[in-house]
C-alpha cells in the first residue's frame, strides 16, 4: 500500500487502492481539535474518578477477563463490537434521543415511560442498579453544576413518583438546553 495519505482502500473494493480526497491542512486541524473536545468530554464522563462515571461500573467486563472470555486486545473488540455497540446502537442512543426531545417540551409522561422502559430493558438486577446509581448521581451532579429548572423539576418528579434513575435518560447538556422559562 502506498504511504501517501490521500490514498487508501474502499469498503468493498477487495483492497484496490482508491485515491481519496485531499483535506486541506487548516480544515483538518480544524476537523482534529473538534474531536479532541468531544474525547475530553467523553473521557471525563466515562471515568470513574469522576463521581458519574459511565463506566465506574463495568457492566461484565471483569466477568468475562476473569472468565479468560476477553483476554487481549482481539476479544477486547469482539466483545464490544458484539455486545457493547449493539447495546448503544438499540437501545441505550435512542433511549437518549428520545429523552432529549422529552426534555425539549417537557413531557414529563414520557419521560417516566422512558425512565421505566430503559429499567425493564435491563433485565439483570445488577444492570438496573448500576444504570440507576448512575443516572441519579448524574442527575444530581449536573442540577448542583449547573443549576437548571428542568433539571430540578426532573429530580423532583424522579425521588415523588419512583422513576428509575436511568442513565442514558440524564442529558446534562439537556438539562441546560432546555431550561428556558416558557417550556416550564
Amino acid at each position: 500500500m502506498s504511504s501517501d495519505p490521500a490514498i487508501g482502500t474502499e469498503p468493498g473494493s477487495a483492497g484496490v487502492p482508491v485515491r481519496r480526497e485531499r483535506i486541506p491542512r487548516e480544515d483538518l486541524r480544524a476537523h482534529e481539535a473538534a474531536d479532541a473536545a468531544w474525547l475530553c468530554g467523553l473521557l471525563q464522563a466515562g471515568d470513574s474518578f469522576f463521581p458519574t462515571g459511565s463506566y465506574a461500573h463495568s457492566f461484565g467486563l471483569e466477568g468475562l477477563v476473569q472468565a479468560g472470555v476477553v483476554h487481549d486486545a482481539a476479544t477486547l473488540r469482539a466483545h464490544l463490537l458484539q455486545a457493547a455497540l449493539p447495546a448503544l446502537r438499540h437501545t441505550e442512543l435512542p433511549l437518549a434521543a428520545h429523552a432529549w426531545r422529552a426534555l425539549g417540551a417537557p413531557d414529563w409522561v414520557a419521560l417516566r415511560e422512558l425512565s421505566e422502559l430503559s429499567s425493564a430493558l435491563r433485565t439483570a438486577r445488577e444492570a438496573r442498579g448500576a444504570s440507576e446509581n448512575i443516572g441519579r448521581q448524574r442527575a444530581e451532579l449536573a442540577a448542583r453544576l449547573r443549576p437548571s429548572p428542568v433539571a430540578d423539576e426532573y429530580l423532583r418528579r424522579a425521588r415523588e413518583e419512583g422513576w428509575p434513575f436511568s442513565s442514558p435518560l440524564v442529558l446534562p447538556d439537556a438539562f441546560i438546553e432546555h431550561a428556558k422559562p416558557e417550556k416550564m
